[in-house]
């Protein structure tokens, strides 16, 4: 009996593991799941009374895509947010331009944010402008640690998108099939490229970073969905 449930168990493992060669990008993944969605409520962030249909979250998603992409010499794109849409419609933006996503802590020690920053050899860091006053009114300055580094305030950003490229992109976004837009806007990425690098908070020496894939996150996602019995 002992052996029997030994290979039923090698044999459930064998199966997993060829399963997750089978599965996609969080890229294709975030597209097929928009898509899906459509019209339909996919984010809500209370804080800021801000609701987004599937359509309008990736259509923002890939607007702000389109502006991280001529990154061409950067690997790594820094971000600091609070969870919040714009922090999600930002990660999935860097993942749509082929880049990895490196999200700071900012509750970590200056000291452990400045390595975190140089291990990442991180050039462009993605805010807001309203999170960092909220910071500041709490206490925490960092500007002066981001001094070297390209500062791009979402909330300017947004604004300078003309009105002409949202109605297009989220027109396209209405009419093309899941497979087009998976085709235009997922570049040449591969499930095991490096998708987000997660430092630890350095309480114990130099923060280390922990590189995970696509598939990494993807098969988590699945795994989550299967024992919480999730769509």
């Amino acid at each position: 009996a002992d052996v029997l449930k030994r290979r039923v168990l090698d044999m459930s493992i064998t199966s997993w593991q060829e399963h997750v060669k089978t599965l996609p990008t969080i890229s294709r993944a975030w597209i097929a799941s928009a898509k899906r969605t459509g019209s339909h409520l996919a984010l809500a962030d209370f804080t800021l009374d801000h609701e987004l249909s599937g359509n309008q979250a990736l259509t923002g998603s890939l607007l702000l895509a389109r502006r991280i992409r001529p990154k061409k010499n950067q690997r790594n794109i820094g971000a600091l947010l609070p969870t919040s849409a714009g922090g999600a419609l930002l990660n999935m933006a860097v993942l749509l331009a082929g880049k990895t996503i490196v999200n700071l802590n900012y509750t970590a020690s200056r000291e452990a944010l400045t390595q975190a920053i140089e291990q990442a050899d991180i050039r462009t860091l993605y805010t807001s402008s309203r999170f960092m006053r909220k910071l500041e009114a709490r206490g925490i300055y960092l500007q002066d640690l981001f001094m070297d580094l390209d500062v791009v305030d979402l909330e300017q950003l947004n604004q300078a998108i003309p009105v002409w490229e949202k109605l297009l992109t989220l027109l396209s976004v209405k009419c093309l099939p899941t497979a087009w837009l998976q085709a235009i806007y997922t570049c040449d990425q591969r499930a095991s490229d490096t998708a987000a690098i997660l430092f630890s908070s350095g309480s114990e020496g130099a923060p280390k970073g922990v590189m995970l894939s696509h598939r990494n996150i993807v098969a988590n996602v699945k795994q989550v969905a299967e024992v919480l019995n999730m769509e």
